[in-house]
C-alpha cells in the first residue's frame, strides 16, 4: 500500500507543478527512475530522464534532479538501431528519422547498474488532421480540431504550443535617462529614441501543459469530430493583434492514452491533490535486472503529423483596457522642490507623449506625460523582440 501511494504522487509530479508539497513516508534508499519523451518514426526522438530521491524531496527540487545514463533503441531481433546521444543533462538524441515504420522497437536504458526496458512497440500510425479552426462565443475563442484515424488507429493524442503578436499601447516621444540630471535638467534626463528602440511590437510563445488524448473506442469510425481543446479569454492579449497555434498529433496505443489520461486526471488542471483519483496505474518501463525498483513513464512509438493556425484579432479580440486612463503629468514636491523623475522612473513608470507645439518638440518638467512603462514598452508584458521567422507578417 505505501508504494502504491508513493508512486501515485509521483507520476502526479511527471505531469504538472503543484503549489503544494505533500509529506511522504522517509525511504532514503529507494531511488525511482523518471522518463518522459517518445520514439518518433520519421524525426528525431527525445528521451529525458529524471531521478526522485529520496522521497520526501521537495517536488520542486525532484523535477530538476535530472540524471545521466545509456540510452538504446533496439528492434525485434535484440539488436541495438540506435544509441542515445547526450544533448543536454538527462536529455538523449535518438536519430530515428530513417526508423523501418514496420518494425517492433523496445527502449533500454541502463541506469545506476540496472537495465530498464519498455516492451515491444509497434509504431502507431499518425491521424490525419483534417481540420483545425475555431469559434468565438461571448468571452472566449475556443480552438478545436477534427481527426481520422482511418481504419486501424482509435487512439490519439495531440499537443500544441502557441505563439502570438502584441503591442504596447503607445510609441513614446522621448525616453528617460535615468541619473543624467540630478537637478532634473529636461534636456539633459530626455532624449530621442533611437532607432534601435522600437518596443511597440513584441511576441511570445509557450507550450501546453499537458497533451489532450482522445479515443473512437466502440463508435462506428475512427473520427474525432469538433473537438474543443483549448480555450482563450477574448479579452486575452494574445488575440490582441495575431495568435498562432501549432498542433501536433499522433497515434497511441489504448494503454498509453490510458495512462496519459491517468495523468491528467492527477494534475492541478482538473484538481488537486486532494481530488480523488483512479487506482494506480503503472506506465511501460519496467527494471528487468530487479522487480522492485520503480520506474515512472510511459514510452510510445509512433508517428506524429502537424497543422499550423493562425487567429487575427478582428472579430475576436475585446479590448478592456483604457490606456490614456494611465497617462499622467509628474507633481512638483513642492517641499523639496523637485518631481522625482529617477523616483518615478525606478517605480516602474517612464515618459511617453510630449504635449509641445514646438516642432521638433521640446520636454520640459511640465509638459511630459508618464505612464507604467508597459504602456510604452512590449517587453514589460513578458514578451521580447524576437519575432518567428516563419510569421506572416511585416511588423518589427
Amino acid at each position: 500500500m505505501r508504494r502504491i501511494l508513493i508512486l501515485s504522487v509521483l507520476l502526479a509530479l511527471t505531469a504538472c507543478i503543484y503549489p503544494y508539497s505533500p509529506e511522504l513516508p522517509e525511504q532514503k534508499d529507494l531511488q525511482v527512475l523518471v522518463v518522459s519523451g517518445d520514439i518518433i518514426a520519421g524525426e528525431d526522438s527525445y528521451i529525458t530522464l529524471r531521478m526522485v530521491s529520496p522521497l520526501g524531496t521537495p517536488s520542486s527540487a525532484t523535477r530538476a534532479n535530472t540524471t545521466d545514463g545509456i540510452v538504446e533503441l533496439r528492434n525485434t531481433k535484440g539488436r541495438t538501431v540506435k544509441g542515445g546521444k547526450k544533448v543536454s543533462p538527462g536529455c538523449y538524441l535518438l536519430s530515428t528519422g530513417d526508423l523501418n515504420p514496420n518494425d517492433r522497437y523496445k527502449l533500454r536504458i541502463t541506469w545506476k547498474g540496472h537495465t530498464y526496458e519498455t516492451p515491444l512497440m509497434k509504431v502507431q500510425p499518425a491521424p490525419e488532421i483534417t481540420k483545425l479552426d475555431y469559434t468565438v462565443d461571448d468571452s472566449h475563442m475556443n480552438v478545436r480540431i477534427s481527426l481520422d484515424g482511418g481504419a486501424d488507429l482509435t487512439d490519439f493524442r495531440w499537443d500544441f504550443s502557441e505563439n502570438w503578436e502584441y503591442h504596447a499601447w503607445f510609441v513614446p516621444d522621448v525616453m528617460f535617462v535615468p541619473g543624467a540630471s540630478p537637478n532634473e535638467n529636461p534636456a539633459e534626463m530626455y532624449r530621442e529614441p533611437l532607432p534601435t528602440e522600437d518596443y511597440y511590437y513584441c511576441w511570445n510563445s509557450r507550450e501546453g501543459i499537458q497533451p489532450c488524448v482522445a479515443s473512437t473506442s466502440g463508435l462506428s469510425e475512427n473520427l474525432i469530430k469538433d473537438r474543443v481543446f483549448h480555450s482563450i479569454a477574448r479579452t486575452d492579449a494574445r488575440v490582441s493583434v495575431l495568435y498562432s497555434i501549432l498542433v501536433t498529433a499522433r497515434g497511441v496505443s489504448p494503454e498509453c492514452r490510458a495512462y496519459i489520461e491517468y495523468q491528467n486526471s492527477t494534475s492541478n488542471i482538473t484538481g488537486d491533490l486532494f481530488t480523488p483519483v483512479p487506482s494506480h496505474m503503472k506506465g511501460n518501463i519496467r527494471c528487468i535486472t530487479d522487480s522492485t525498483r520503480l520506474a515512472v513513464g510511459y514510452v510510445e512509438a509512433t508517428r506524429v503529423t502537424a497543422k499550423r493556425l493562425f487567429v487575427d484579432y478582428a472579430g475576436v479580440y475585446v479590448s478592456t483596457v483604457n490606456p490614456y486612463y494611465y497617462l499622467y503629468y509628474p507633481e512638483l514636491d513642492e517641499e523639496e522642490n523637485k518631481y522625482h523623475f529617477d523616483e518615478l522612473y525606478a517605480a516602474g513608470d517612464a515618459p511617453v507623449y510630449v504635449n509641445s507645439e514646438m516642432v521638433p518638440i521640446v520636454p520640459t518638467k511640465t509638459n511630459v506625460q508618464w505612464a507604467p512603462k508597459w504602456c510604452s514598452d512590449c517587453r514589460e508584458s513578458g514578451g521580447n523582440k524576437n519575432k518567428p521567422e516563419w510569421w506572416p507578417n511585416n511588423h518589427k
